[in-house]
């Protein structure tokens, strides 16, 4: 719609909303995947399926508008849904149907999540900021609650929450670790806001230290700052040694704040202390023992079945990575590959290595890769990838437009580069 400026004659445009059963469309989805420990009617599990069942409704409408995929990583995807959908059909003769259903449901989750939010943020010219600092608000408001008012609040909309006086809280999801690792990819989604992303970075920051007191999930944010401090080393960046060295001490400090005032959330201050007076026993510990113990066991049962899928299970190992290798055997490279690319065509070059190699090692960890929250960020990665390739297609057809210019008596038409990384 146009707009006259009275004080110009130049005129603007002004955004207006005229498409309200789209805006429902892009409310359901934000509020399926960031919110998916919700739950409407109940069936047994941690993580709804209600993400993936609208962004199931999304990907059909969209394709119904002439929407065409055209990332190849999506037909390699779909590939390896087709097998991991043979793989299921097997395992139905050892194991429950609902296991196996459930199972399969999480690789589905895998590809219609991330098309659905491509389809939604190419429609939209990129993420929705209202909707995402909605979202964090939320968090952050029902995790202040739980902390200073009523420490139950909320808990009637989750099917399962697990906490104790050592842990911290859960806000809208089931477990102290996982309210830390939801406001972690929200934390990477913030910083692609247009406007205050550092007020709402700040906001996760406080819920993961505050409020949900979750130590994996300040282990998650110091393998992001040390693969920062790496990439900058390695780039040769302007001032690199002195970020390094700033983050180091910071990251020091901020360690020591927490020995000494964290008495509030036990299990966070008693670890913090042992890192820094006897960290041998931390392996000692039984929640990471537990971890390591399913990332080496994931690992080892898919060397020494010969890299062959063992198919769907019963058996839940606490490592995303790890459960891709027990599952899908060889079929996990490919799709890690495919992973690893999306993200890294999501971002700029100068960052794009810190993005790649933090993902895997927080996918290390219990998290799983069928995750609403997870899939969205995929798919964020998809646009961004998409919308910085047009930019460079686009620019090179402007500089190969330009007419050719006569230097010493020859013609010159200039190279179609780009500054964009």
């Amino acid at each position: 719609m146009k707009f006259m400026n009275p004080l110009s004659r130049r005129k603007f445009d002004r955004k207006t909303i005229n498409d309200l059963p789209g805006l429902l469309l892009d409310i359901l989805l934000y509020v399926t995947c960031f919110f998916p420990f919700v739950e409407i009617v109940y069936i047994g599990s941690d993580t709804q399926p209600y993400g993936a069942l609208v962004s199931l409704f999304v990907v059909i409408i969209y394709i119904c508008h002439n929407f065409k995929v055209t990332s190849k990583g999506y037909l390699i995807m779909a590939l390896i849904g087709i097998l991991v959908g043979a793989s299921a059909l097997v395992s139905l003769f050892r194991i429950s149907v609902y296991m196996v259903f459930r199972s399969y449901f999480g690789y589905f989750s895998m590809i219609v999540i991330p098309l659905a939010v491509f389809f939604s943020m190419k429609k939209n010219g990129g993420m929705n900021d209202t909707l995402v600092k909605a979202c964090i608000w939320i968090w952050f408001l029902v995790g202040a609650i739980q902390k200073y008012v009523n420490p139950t609040f909320g808990y009637v909309l989750l099917s399962r929450h697990t906490t104790n006086a050592q842990r911290g809280t859960v806000s809208l999801a089931s477990e102290p670790s996982a309210y830390g690792y939801m406001c972690l990819f929200m934390i990477l989604l913030a910083f692609g806001l247009k406007k205050n992303a550092k007020l709402y970075i700040l906001l996760l920051l406080v819920q993961i230290v505050a409020f949900a007191g979750s130590t994996v999930t300040l282990v998650y944010l110091a393998a992001y700052v040390g693969f920062y401090m790496l990439n900058e080393i390695l780039l040769g960046k302007k001032f690199a040694l002195a970020k390094v060295v700033f983050l180091g001490i910071a990251g020091f400090g901020g360690l020591l704040l927490i020995q000494k005032f964290a008495s509030g959330i036990p299990r966070m201050h008693t670890l913090v202390n042992l890192l820094f007076t006897d960290p041998t026993r931390l392996l000692k510990d039984g929640s990471i023992q537990m971890r390591l113990e399913d990332i080496v066991f994931s690992f080892r049962s898919f060397w020494e079945n010969h890299m062959l899928p063992h198919g769907l299970s019963e058996q839940k190992l606490m490592s995303g990575v790890g459960t891709l290798f027990y599952e899908c055997g060889f079929i996990a490279i490919p799709l890690l590959v495919t992973i690893g690319v999306v993200i890294w065509k999501g971002y700029s070059r100068d960052i794009r290595l810190v993005c790649v190699l933090g993902f895997m090692v927080v996918m290390m960890s219990s998290i799983p890769f069928s995750s609403p929250m997870v899939c969205f960020y995929l798919g964020y990665c998809v646009y961004q990838g998409w919308e910085r390739a047009n930019k460079k297609a686009e620019e090179r057809l402007e500089l190969a437009d330009e007419p050719p210019v006569w230097y010493c008596g020859k013609l010159y038409r200039k190279k179609a580069e780009t500054n964009i990384q």
